[in-house]
C-alpha cells in the first residue's frame, strides 16, 4: 500500500478576524464605530482627526492594516480577505499606501 502525505492543516483564522470581516459593508468599507470594539484596534480609531480623512477611509485603513498584521503567515486568505477593502480605498483615496502605512503604525504603537 502506499501512503498519502496529507498537507498539514491550514492556519486557524485569528477569531477577531473573523470578527472583523463580519462588519465589512458591501462597498467593502468599514465603519469607524464598529471597530471600536475589536480587540487590537479599539483607541486606533481616535486617531482619525491626526490624519484628516473621512471616518470611513480610516476605518478600512485600520482593517486592512489589522487583518495584515494578524494574518502575516496566511497571505492568501489574508490577500482575499483584504481585496474588496483594499479596492474601495484605492478607488476612493488617491495615497492609499500611504493612508496604510500611517495605519500600521498607529496599530504597532498601540502594542508598546
Amino acid at each position: 500500500r502506499q501512503r498519502i502525505q496529507l498537507a498539514e492543516p491550514p492556519a486557524q483564522v485569528p477569531p477577531t478576524v473573523i470578527k472583523l470581516v463580519r462588519l465589512q459593508d458591501f462597498d467593502g468599507s468599514f465603519s469607524l464605530e464598529s471597530l471600536r470594539n475589536i480587540s487590537g484596534i479599539g483607541s486606533a480609531v481616535d486617531e482619525l482627526n491626526t490624519f484628516h480623512v473621512d471616518a470611513k477611509i480610516w476605518a478600512t485603513a485600520l482593517a486592512i492594516a489589522f487583518m495584515q498584521k494578524e494574518m502575516v503567515d496566511q497571505k492568501a486568505l489574508q490577500k482575499d480577505l483584504v481585496a474588496k477593502a483594499r479596492e474601495f480605498l484605492d478607488t476612493t483615496v488617491e495615497n492609499s499606501d500611504e493612508l496604510l502605512r500611517c495605519a500600521t503604525q498607529v496599530l504597532a504603537s498601540l502594542e508598546s
